[in-house]
């Protein structure tokens, strides 16, 4: 599952999220959330944690996106979720 917030319109980046998709020897569900607008900041931040962590399953393993979070080259990350997928 890939969930985010946020909606991906018609774009060159949803064309490639597609085209990687297809690739995939596994299913990828993707649930997008339409941030709120006009919500106090922390209101926000709750409401939009409480719906990435409903869209998971219990058994899920968790990797979140972060600009400030630790950088891997495209093969180091395929060769992660590789040995996660051949760990389940």
């Amino acid at each position: 599952t890939l969930a985010a917030i946020g909606r991906m319109k018609d774009s060159p980046e949803r064309d490639l999220l597609e085209s990687y998709r297809k690739r995939l020897t596994w299913k990828l569900e993707i649930k997008e959330f339409e941030p709120k607008k006009n919500l106090p900041t922390e209101t926000k931040k709750h409401t939009e944690a409480e719906w990435l962590k409903d869209a998971l399953q219990k058994t899920d393993y968790i990797i979140a996106l972060d600009e400030r979070g630790k950088s891997l080259t495209s093969i180091a990350f395929a060769n992660h979720l590789k040995q996660l997928q051949n760990r389940s």
